[in-house]
């Protein structure tokens, strides 16, 4: 039970924190860069609960330092509730891990890592459009793997 109390108590520091660091970022205003990586940790701990129920498992992936982006950290969680929202469509046990990367450019890597319902998450997420963002979802270097980036979304 102490256990249980502890694990909240640090749920609710990070959200604590989480929303300081979104409300610094919108004061900085849309031209500041944000770090995709703590966008990441902070969307994965906010969207938790609804993952669950959704019997799909949230995970941040860690990367050496900041990944900085000229992206407004709203957006940047717009397109990570899109992804988890085309995820939830489909249904079922899934396993995904968000985490911030360089390529060609700087973005959020989406790996499908398992779950009963893997393929046709899959499936869904390939070729998906994502609403009311200028992230474009692309294919990853590896299977199961896409890559969210912002810099593909510039052109549209």
């Amino acid at each position: 039970a102490l256990d249980e109390v502890r694990h909240q108590v640090l749920l609710a520091a990070q959200l604590a924190e989480g929303l300081e660091f979104m409300a610094q970022a919108d004061m900085n205003g849309e031209g500041a860069p944000c770090d995709l990586g703590r966008v990441c940790r902070l969307f994965c701990c906010m969207a938790a609960r609804q993952a669950r129920a959704a019997q799909i498992q949230l995970a941040s992936g860690e990367h050496e330092g900041p990944v900085w982006a000229a992206v407004p950290p709203l957006e940047a969680l717009h397109a990570l509730l899109e992804v988890l929202d085309i995820c939830v469509s489909v249904g079922g046990r899934v396993n995904l891990v968000f985490s911030a990367q360089r390529q060609e450019s700087e973005g959020i890597a989406v790996c499908v890592t398992g779950g009963d319902n893997r393929a046709l998450v899959l499936s869904a997420l390939t070729g998906s459009a994502l609403p009311g963002s200028r992230a474009k979802l692309l294919s990853g270097d590896a299977a199961g793997s896409f890559f969210l980036s912002w810099r593909a979304g510039e052109g549209a």
